[in-house]
């Protein structure tokens, strides 16, 4: 069924009726009980990952993967949902033909879309895409720019879009991983001037409020000077010296203080009993980092093999922040996704397995020093699982064609205003609940019934 209709289908029109009767004070036929309700809210699910997940400041969801379905609808790996789950029937869609990675959400309701594709519907999209509010490309963006390789991340930095990822240049210049794009799409030449930039993928971008960009990678140099996994840049692509990058002069040291990828960057508020030099800075950050990394560092930036795994917490000066605690036995796959909830001051954290030798299969929640939240609902319970029958004789989930080693990973979390969290993902299962890589979740991260078709 494609989405035209799927407008004109039972599910669509129960739906409506439903609308109708409840604003005109009617009520919906006694006869569909609250089970069948549930069922039916229940069957709609995506048939492959979840990458991105977004929310508007309407609270209408954007969900971007390499997902094919959305129930009976055909689709192509690119969806806006209204805030409940349902369909956005306002959205005229095409398809892409590969994997959407991420989409960055403009004011004015359009989208900057990246990822592996090279088409929309059928019109030329090579790795980046610009959608107007109606989802209709916007053909006054310059959509087919010429790269090696595809794009992982985008960001805005004011009018100017940052986008990263594997590639080594972009339109002929030579943009090692990160390039800024002007406002319709061409290449900005002024950002890293004349430089090579990042000698690894660019898997994260952060811009802060003074238009620096916190960056995490899998290179091991920006412009071959050699530094950390999680680096600083100017507002210009410059590197910033002033941030601890890695390597410290006349200092015998490795190249990094992080030795692997990092995915995701969030930035948190300074701790009240340890606000790192900043008294009386009601804007003083810290800078959460996570990924699949291993920190090595000390107080004197000499490395002596102080192990941290999977998430940390760095100062505004690039220096290991001490106070957050650290998870010395956990067994951590990777950590994909970090989200600050300003209104409880928690930190979500997505992707890994098991923090401070507690199992917490694929998302957490914990305060602002790193301490886990104990009554959070998938604390000892199962989190983001596939149960055994989802999987082959291999021991691969069965409709996960593109996994090798049968993990589960949460990939994105977003948080809607009435503070519920939209997770999209590589999973099957939550807490024995069938969410086939995407679902919503309670702040106190039991399942939202309540969300979906």
């Amino acid at each position: 069924m494609n989405i035209k209709q799927y407008f004109l289908s039972t599910p669509s029109i129960i739906a409506l009726t439903s609308f109708l009767l409840t604003s005109c004070g009617g009520k919906i036929n006694a006869s569909l009980d609250s089970s069948e309700q549930s069922t039916v809210n229940r069957t709609y699910h995506f048939n492959q990952q979840v990458k991105h997940v977004s929310v508007r400041s309407d609270d209408k969801i954007i969900v971007g993967g390499s997902f094919t379905e959305y129930g009976p609808l055909d689709v192509g790996r690119f969806l806006r949902l209204n805030a409940d789950g349902s369909l956005d029937e306002s959205c005229q869609y095409s398809k892409f033909d590969n994997t959407v990675m991420d989409v960055a959400l403009l004011p004015d309701q359009s989208m900057i879309v990246v990822g592996l594709f090279m088409s929309y519907g059928n019109q030329p999209a090579r790795r980046i895409a610009k959608l107007k509010p109606d989802c209709t490309l916007d053909q006054n963006f310059h959509n087919t720019p010429n790269t090696d390789s595809y794009f992982i991340k985008v960001a805005l930095q004011g009018s100017k879009i940052l986008v990263g990822g594997r590639f080594s240049n972009y339109d002929g210049y030579s943009q090692g991983g990160l390039a800024r794009l002007h406002s319709d799409g061409s290449i900005d030449s002024s950002f890293n001037s004349g430089q090579v930039g990042f000698d690894g993928a660019v898997m994260a971008i952060r811009v802060q409020d003074d238009d620096s960009i916190l960056v995490g990678h899998g290179g091991t140099h920006y412009n071959t000077v050699a530094l950390s996994n999680l680096t600083k840049l100017n507002p210009d692509g410059g590197l910033d010296t002033s941030f601890f990058n890695g390597d410290t002069p006349g200092h015998s040291t490795y190249r990094s203080s992080l030795i692997n990828p990092v995915f995701a960057i969030e930035e948190l508020p300074c701790s009240a009993s340890n606000p790192i030099g900043f008294e009386g800075n009601p804007g003083c950050k810290n800078i959460a980092a996570a990924g699949a990394v291993t920190w090595y560092e000390d107080a004197t930036y000499i490395y002596n093999q102080t192990l941290m795994d999977g998430i940390g917490l760095i100062k505004n000066d690039g220096s290991f922040n001490e106070s957050f605690k650290r998870s010395y036995d956990g067994q951590i796959y990777a950590l994909y996704d970090l989200m600050y909830d300003s209104n409880e001051q928690s930190l979500w954290i997505a992707g890994g397995t098991e923090l401070y030798g507690i199992e917490v299969d694929g998302i957490a929640k914990m305060d602002i020093n790193g301490n886990l939240d104990p009554n959070f609902f998938s604390h000892n319970n199962l989190g983001f699982h596939s149960p055994a029958e989802d999987f082959d004789s291999s021991g691969n989930p069965s409709d996960f064609p593109e996994t090798t080693d049968g993990r589960i990973i949460v990939y994105s979390l977003a948080q809607q205003s009435n503070g519920k969290v939209i997770v999209g993902g590589m999973f099957t299962h939550y807490n024995h609940e069938k969410v086939n890589y995407f679902t919503r979740l309670n702040t106190d991260g039991s399942l939202d019934l309540s969300f979906g078709l």
